[in-house]
């Protein structure tokens, strides 16, 4: 059921509180394999966010 919960976007907290599970690192360890994708999404969100931190670093600094 876990498997199926962090697959489908579930945040690890509320598995954790439902399974009655005590450590985020314990589950997250044991589940990390299922959840390849978790990865991917992490990128597509932060990327972005580092593009314009790297290039508003540079302005504020002269450079660019």
């Amino acid at each position: 059921m876990a498997t199926y919960w962090l697959a489908t976007g579930v945040p690890v907290k509320e598995v954790i509180e439902r399974l009655g599970y005590a450590h985020v690192a314990i589950t997250l360890q044991i589940y990390a394999h299922a959840l390849p994708h978790m990865q991917a999404k992490a990128a597509q969100t932060l990327d972005p966010l580092f593009v314009v931190h790297i290039t508003t670093r540079g302005e504020k600094q002269g450079v660019g």
